[in-house]
């Protein structure tokens, strides 16, 4: 056939074409039943391939279960960090030594709480202890409880150290000893308790016997007493009761003679009555004079 029978014959088969593809008929919405039919068909399609490979189903079904942990883990860290974040103020600006440690043990509670609540919301699911999302969900309060940590040791040695400098070696142990329970693994308070023995120690082998002991605590009652009977007296001295605040020096002197405070006191409160019997010795002589 020549070039241009060639050609015609191509064009009439365009046009035909275009012809038939317009004179389709224009799409129809579907009806519900042939949605739901469809839809029907891709559930039984999905189901089909699940089941041919395993794997891709229980792949789906984990990661959706590990986000899941994941996000109630965020939520409780940022519900906890606010509560161990006021806690932890409240420990550095407490009055006392007993007091901040008692804010302190209760960041640690909380911090504890929570290491154990996300290892339960992973298990079985994110076991993998190296495994990154698990070490940032785990350690994202470690910022607050780094500080929880140094403030509380410490806390527990400045403790422990005012009752080992009174030898109460005893006291000092049951003090670090409690916060070892808490923080095993801390080397500042396993090295003080060494310390602590090898204090003890040395203290045993030059502590004083028992008759010295017993002596010491009586000097410290007397001095105990001598403090409260000084107090006592110059409170009735200010009353201007001189017989009963004279009576509380002279004890003091009974206990410590040369207690210059109740000498003072004695001498003050016999110079007042020897005034006060010149007085009276005036008010009488003048008496008479004045009936007159």
């Amino acid at each position: 056939m020549k070039k241009g029978g060639i050609s015609l014959v191509f064009v009439l088969c365009v046009t035909v074409g275009a012809q038939s593809i317009f004179a389709q008929e224009p799409p129809r919405n579907l009806t519900p039943d042939e949605i739901q039919r469809i839809m029907e068909q891709e559930r039984l399609r999905r189901a089909k391939e699940l089941q041919t490979n395993m794997g891709i189903g229980i792949s789906i079904q984990l990661a959706q279960e590990i986000h899941a942990a994941l996000t109630s883990i965020n939520f409780k860290a940022e519900e906890l960090r606010l509560v161990i974040s006021v806690e932890l103020q409240r420990a550095q600006k407490a009055e006392s030594l007993a007091l901040a440690a008692g804010h302190y043990e209760t960041c640690l509670m909380h911090g504890f709480a929570f290491r154990r609540f996300g290892e339960g919301q992973l298990a079985g699911k994110l076991d993998d202890v190296n495994h990154p999302k698990r070490v940032a969900a785990l350690t994202q309060l470690d910022d607050l409880l780094d500080q929880v940590y140094t403030g509380y040791v410490k806390n527990r040695v400045s403790l422990a150290e005012a009752h080992q400098q009174r030898h109460d070696f005893d006291k000092a142990k049951r003090i670090i000893g409690f916060a070892l329970q808490i923080l095993p693994d801390n080397l500042d308070l396993q090295a003080f308790a060494r310390a602590n023995e090898r204090e003890e120690a040395a203290w045993i082998r030059q502590a004083p016997g028992a008759a010295v002991v017993m002596r010491e605590q009586e000097l410290k009652d007397r001095d105990q007493e001598v403090r409260t009977l000084l107090r006592d007296g110059r409170y009735l001295y200010e009353l201007r009761d001189y017989d009963e605040a004279e009576l509380k020096f002279e004890r003091v002197l009974d206990f410590d003679p040369v207690n210059d405070v109740a000498d003072n006191y004695i001498r003050l409160i016999n110079k007042i009555r020897g005034d006060h019997a010149v007085l009276k010795r005036d008010r009488n002589f003048l008496n008479p004079f004045l009936a007159h």
